[in-house]
């Protein structure tokens, strides 16, 4: 699970078996949705499945014009070149960049989505837990 610091909810991303990218949103921390485990392996974030297995299934900021604006945290198939999949994490409590660059947050505890801003600070720590 990647818990927000400042809002203490969790990334879920979706994995359906589609090729389609899916928003990812933010939910309370519960150990039994399946939706809210990640991995990090040669730094891409990836779902992991029940089991532990796997899913092919990245989380994902869209390649787009750069500028002072908040991009969309999706999750995609892993190696999706429309993508930026590689992310500068530490696990503890840490920041998740892109190469976008932006650092991906939860802003409010209202707010359901994720998404990605130039800027870092309280809302663009996250903790790893297992």
């Amino acid at each position: 699970m990647i818990k927000n610091a400042a809002t203490g909810k969790c990334l879920q991303g979706t994995d359906n078996g589609t090729p389609y990218a899916h928003e990812v949103k933010m939910v309370p921390c519960t150990r039994s949705n399946p939706a809210i485990w990640w991995g990090l392996t040669a730094g891409e974030i990836m779902m992991v499945r029940a089991g532990g297995s796997a899913s092919q299934v990245c989380l994902s900021i869209p390649k787009s014009p750069k500028g002072d604006f908040a991009h969309d945290v999706v999750t995609a198939r892993c190696g999706d070149l429309d993508y930026n999949q590689s992310f500068t994490t530490i696990r503890g409590t840490s920041t998740i960049g892109s190469p976008e660059p932006c650092y991906v947050g939860h802003y409010s505890s209202s707010d359901t989505w994720a998404s990605c801003y130039v800027s870092s600070g309280n809302n663009t720590k996250w903790t790893w837990l297992s």
